[in-house]
């Protein structure tokens, strides 16, 4: 098991640049061959977070879900993490639970634009707007 702070940011940053270059698919092979101890919980919550981004890309929400929830359970205070969370169960149709984490999300960051603009969707009943790679707006 990688323990050094530093190895395991550069592994993590190397999944970064993969992805950055569209290569989303060896990104997440990376990150979930990395293996971090549990004393690290904010490297742990960047891992989850950065699966969950790079599975949206490749569209597999569902799994993307999973990711994000595992990033909160990390670090409570990944406002991103709330958010995705809160529109992938809008997308699910889970409504209630959908508002719950933009609540959540709003606790977090209370000025978070994208969170603010998806309670405005729930409210209105409508389905948020997505980018041309599949990410909320």
């Amino acid at each position: 098991m990688t323990t050094n702070v530093e190895e395991i940011g550069k592994k993590l940053d190397a999944a970064d640049t993969l992805a950055g270059r569209g290569r989303f698919e060896e990104g997440l092979t990376l990150l979930k061959s990395l293996a971090i101890p549990d004393n690290m919980p904010i490297q742990k919550a960047r891992r989850h977070h950065n699966c969950g981004v790079f599975l949206v890309r490749l569209q597999r929400p569902a799994e993307a879900l999973e990711q994000f929830r595992l990033s909160l359970k990390y670090d409570r205070a990944n406002v991103q993490a709330a958010y995705m969370v809160a529109v992938l169960t809008l997308k699910q149709g889970q409504h209630k639970e959908a508002e719950r984490m933009t609540n959540i999300a709003l606790s977090i960051a209370p000025d978070y634009t994208p969170a603010l603009q998806l309670r405005q969707a729930i409210l209105a009943g409508t389905q948020p707007r997505t980018g041309a790679r599949g990410v909320a707006q």
